[in-house]
């Protein structure tokens, strides 16, 4: 944050980390963060009267420039009353903020709670995995919020490789093929995973041009609900004519915690599926059977 001037306090004590943001606080560093990092410029839609507060003289003065960039961006809005710029920013306002800044656009606020199709973005992009919307009352610390912005800078950059909004795969498993590795005669590669198919009796999967069909056998669930079980399942060949082995899925909260796909009628080499930093991500790893 420092190196790209979204502050200019240089350590990390001095940051305060651990205090809670206030609104213009969050409007600094995340309009700049927007600006320096993502390239975002003013919306021609939001007029400077917009963004010109009736509380506008609560706004610190070093600030009162930072406050009027987010908003001309659409990033940040006022109330009825005004900006509130010493008040705290709530973890929902700050999903709010960032899902604007990945897609560039606003969306309808009239659900209740105000922020759910927010969050339905938010979640269907990884930005947060967290399924109780009673969570996101509560506010959010210097900490988190230059935590936030980390992650998100790595998601963008991964997720916008390709195009300008993240697309579901169509496929069980959609290797990238920019990502592909070989090391020793084994690949690697980041792989976006469609976990609603887990569901399915069969389904096809391409691993690195490979063909399957994954049949379901049982399923082992754990705990209140369908988002935590072991799917256990046998490997075809793409046509389902020959048997090759067998695969499981271990999901938690509804995400792959760990998969194994062992097609040993072919050999000796298995493919292993795990999350990665990078959410929603997973790698897909070829490894050799000892």
């Amino acid at each position: 944050m420092y190196n790209n001037r979204i502050t200019s306090l240089g350590t990390p004590s001095t940051y305060r980390p651990f205090d809670k943001i206030t609104r213009e606080e969050a409007s600094k560093i995340l309009s700049r963060f927007a600006r320096n990092v993502i390239g975002m410029e003013y919306k021609s839609e939001v007029s400077n009267e917009m963004c010109i507060f009736p509380d506008n003289t609560l706004i610190s003065n070093d600030l009162l420039n930072d406050v009027f960039e987010s908003c001309k961006m659409g990033l940040f809005r006022g109330g009825t009353d005004g900006f509130y710029p010493k008040g705290s920013l709530s973890k929902a306002q700050s999903i709010v903020v960032l899902v604007r800044m990945f897609d560039n656009q606003s969306y309808p606020e009239s659900s209740n709670p105000r922020f759910q199709a927010y969050y339905e973005r938010a979640y269907e992009l990884g930005i947060t995995k967290d399924r109780d919307l009673t969570n996101f009352d509560g506010y959010v610390t210097r900490y988190e919020i230059a935590l936030m912005i980390y992650r998100f800078n790595i998601k963008y950059k991964l997720l916008k490789q390709t195009s300008d909004t993240i697309q579901a795969p169509i496929e069980f498993i959609s290797i990238l093929q920019e990502t592909i590795a070989t090391s020793d005669g084994l690949r690697k590669a980041n792989a976006s995973v469609k976990t609603e198919f887990l569901s399915n009796e069969s389904f096809a999967a391409s691993i690195f041009g490979d063909n399957y069909r994954i049949k379901k056998r049982k399923i082992d669930n754990y705990g209140v609900g369908n988002t935590n079980f072991i799917r256990f399942g046998d490997l075809y060949t793409a046509n389902e004519k020959t048997f090759l082995g067998s695969t499981s899925f271990t999901v938690i909260n509804g995400f792959i915690e760990e998969a194994y796909i062992r097609p040993t009628e072919l050999g000796n080499k298995y493919y292993v599926i795990k999350p990665i930093p990078q959410s929603p991500y997973y790698s897909v790893e070829e490894k050799l059977a000892e």
